[in-house]
């Protein structure tokens, strides 16, 4: 078994049978390691002191939608 980092959004069930959350730590088979680094249930790297905050698209209020009432 190894120790991997849950990646976010994502839920992992571990080898003890415990529902893993997104950046937490599981305890995985080695023999599944690659499969789930495949479909996105395993983070790539440390996890981040500052949490998951990725570069992206920001939207302000003055870009969205506006109501006006006459």
């Amino acid at each position: 078994m190894i120790e991997v980092l849950v990646a976010p959004g994502r839920t992992v069930v571990d080898e003890t049978g415990a529902h893993v959350p997104a950046g937490e730590m599981a305890k995985i088979a080695k023999a599944d390691l690659k499969r789930l680094q495949a479909l996105g249930f395993i983070a790539d790297g440390p996890p981040s002191a500052s949490g998951d905050h990725r570069p992206g698209p920001r939207v302000t209020v003055t870009e969205g939608p506006t109501v006006r009432i006459a």
